[in-house]
């Protein structure tokens, strides 16, 4: 979800009223958007893996994982992903178009999200794709026994509106998702910087499981992506290496922010 990509103007193909909010499916030129009150949520476009806005800057991250399985890190082939708010699926949509060997789960608690997913991604892409209709703070707190270190790459973009509920905030969703987080994993997070969400609660709440990185994505974006690395000694050089072997476009959309993202720090 972005907080600046409103829609003006644009078809209605579908708009879906549930418990009082208005979800809403639009068409302009080759461009699908679904926003949620008015607020972008997803962003689909034909022929295009990109989509030009923060659900970009993710797409690198199963490839992290690729390359530390060549170093011999990992005795493994799959890239377990969770999403935490599917949205409309931009996020699965691009890693099941880019990567053949990501498995991915998502939870969502919209019902009218979950139709629209299924009825804009592929056959194909649906089959490798567990969605789940549940909150995501209660879903991994029932179930935390059973999924300990089971996913590589964790991605939290919950939202009500423009605001992150205050559960993810707390020390015990933290530490849930540092139990099921193998050790090389990484906690990504789409963070709206505004003044509902606060940054140095969960800052603090991050710090004593991994070594911090942020993302930004451009002056108009209103969007930080957090990215967490439970392994402290890995850093900047590995996620650079992502990178490696990944389409042109890819790299050109994300490598220069990834070049200069910043650790953590007092500014924040």
């Amino acid at each position: 979800m972005s907080i600046i990509n409103r829609i003006f103007g644009k078809h209605v193909k579908l708009s879906i009223n549930e418990n009082e909010n208005e979800i809403a499916l639009t068409e302009s030129g080759n461009e699908k958007v679904i926003t949620f009150n008015n607020i972008v949520y997803s962003k689909l476009k034909k022929g295009s893996i990109l989509v030009d806005g923060y659900w970009d800057y993710f797409l690198p991250l199963p490839n992290y994982f690729n390359k530390i399985n060549i170093n011999n890190i990992k005795n493994k082939n799959v890239v377990n992903v969770l999403v935490i708010g599917l949205g409309a699926g931009t996020i699965p949509y691009q890693m099941l178009q880019t990567y053949n060997n990501v498995k991915i789960t998502a939870l969502e608690t919209s019902a009218a999200m979950i139709q629209i997913t299924k009825e804009l991604l592929q056959k194909e892409d649906l089959k490798k794709l567990k969605i789940i209709y549940h909150d995501g703070y209660d879903y991994i707190n029932k179930n935390v026994a059973h999924l300990r270190n089971l996913y590589d790459l964790i991605i939290l973009d919950a939202y009500i509106d423009d605001k992150i509920p205050d559960v993810f905030f707390e020390k015990q969703f933290i530490d849930n998702i540092n139990f099921i987080l193998n050790n090389e994993g990484i906690f990504a997070i789409n963070f709206i910087q505004n003044t509902k969400n606060d940054l140095r609660l969960l800052i603090k709440n991050l710090k004593d499981y991994y070594k911090i990185y942020y993302l930004n994505t451009g002056l108009f974006s209103g969007n930080l992506i957090i990215l967490n690395m439970k392994n402290k000694n890995r850093g900047i050089n590995n996620l650079l290496q992502a990178f490696n072997g990944l389409q042109d476009n890819i790299k050109l959309e994300a490598y220069n922010y990834y070049a200069n993202i910043k650790s953590e720090n007092k500014d924040y």
